[in-house]
């Protein structure tokens, strides 16, 4: 049975896909496999009585010799080369990358040791293309990273311009609408506000002169008549450019204009404001009223509200102005998208002033909730007064 073993042992060594070589306890080589001498180049003769270390490079060699000391004071299985360049030396005196498996092999003769070594020259081979390629896929990554980021740095450049341009056109688009008021405004009131009151006067000092019936009720109704037109344009001067705007500032013409919301609606409006007889630059003025105007408005036209609260905070830097109401509410998903009713219109105009001036624009509301607009905008008092 113990030859039946042996011979057993030394088929499979020779079969192994290894090259396998017992080494015995003077470090000499006491049999190879025929791998072995595919791999290295000796013949089995050759292998026999061979020093062990004659098969790696020079440098190794002193070196090896305590290992292989130490390894006989410890026995234990163990495999070599994973993580450390070992090298074989063949006949012909060419090195290659191996990869070492030892195992201890008691005999009677003192301690053997089985070695099997794997020439890792194709893994090898392999694992260094594999790395320059990935290097090169990394390489041309990176540039077409590089290439990606630069377009859309670009990109996003041409996107702030044309952002930019478009925020232009729309202020230019606004200030000529404001200009137009403005002028109309005058018109309406130097012109034909005051044919009117001439009107009125001389259709007064008719009826003060008439006594006969038949014709004072004409001149009563004539003169009543006139006073109604007059008090439409007053309302049409004041709904195109409220005076108080320019003559008192923006606290009087948001009061004035939230009182005549109140004569001629539902809706109860409240005001609470901070900022005394400070004044502001007109261009911000104009926004915070035409804000707080565009915003009730929407109220009156779509929230059913029975109430509308507007606050406006002067801090250091920023005037914050807060419309509230507490109506049916809407989706705020949609309310900025491209708008299908004129308040929508009416919300994106206002954001689009509002970021014109270099502010921050919010819109919080929920259906059955009520909505609140909220506006800050620089002022540029601090800056004036550095």
């Amino acid at each position: 049975m113990t030859r039946q073993l042996s011979t057993l042992a030394a088929r499979i060594i020779e079969t192994a896909p290894e090259a396998i070589l017992v080494i015995g306890p003077d470090g000499r080589i006491l049999s190879a496999n025929a791998h072995a001498s595919e791999i290295f180049g000796y013949s089995a003769d050759e292998f026999a009585g061979m020093p062990i270390e004659t098969l790696m490079p020079e440098r190794y060699r002193r070196g090896h010799v305590t290992l292989r000391a130490a390894f006989t004071d410890e026995p234990a299985p163990r495999m070599m080369g994973n993580n450390r360049d070992l090298r074989g030396l063949r006949k012909n005196g060419s090195e290659f990358p191996v990869e070492v498996g030892l195992g201890p092999m008691p005999t009677g003769e003192g301690q053997c040791v089985v070695v099997s070594i794997t020439d890792a020259s194709e893994r090898r081979r392999v694992q260094q293309a594999m790395l320059h390629r990935n290097e090169r896929l990394s390489e041309l990554l990176a540039v077409r990273t590089t290439e990606l980021q630069d377009k859309n740095r670009a990109l996003q450049a041409r996107t702030e311009e044309l952002a930019a341009a478009l925020r232009r056109l729309s202020e230019a688009e606004r200030r000529k609408v404001e200009q137009e008021r403005r002028r109309l405004s005058q018109e309406l009131h130097d012109d034909i506000g005051q044919m009117l009151a001439a009107l009125c006067l001389n259709l007064e000092m008719v009826r003060r002169k008439c006594t006969a019936p038949e014709v004072r009720i004409p001149l009563n109704n004539a003169l009543q008549i006139a006073d109604s037109i007059m008090q439409g344009v007053r309302d049409i001067v004041h709904q195109l450019r409220p005076p108080q705007l320019d003559d008192l500032g923006l606290a009087a013409a948001l009061r004035w204009h939230l009182e005549r919301v109140r004569q001629t609606s539902f809706l109860a409006p409240t005001l609470s404001e901070d900022l005394g007889a400070t004044r502001l630059p007109p261009e911000i003025e104009l926004a915070c009223f035409r804000i707080v105007q565009e915003s009730v408005t929407n109220v009156l036209r779509h929230a059913s509200a029975t109430r509308v609260d507007v606050e406006v905070r002067l801090g250091p830097e920023l005037i914050d102005l807060s419309i509230a109401d507490d109506g049916i509410g809407f989706d705020t998903a949609a309310g900025l998208r491209p708008p299908a009713r004129s308040d929508r219109l009416g919300l994106l105009g206002m954001q689009e002033r509002v970021c014109g001036l270099g502010g921050s624009f919010e819109v919080v509301s929920m259906p059955g909730k009520g909505c609140r607009i909220s506006a800050s905008i620089p002022t540029g008092l601090h800056a004036q007064e550095s």
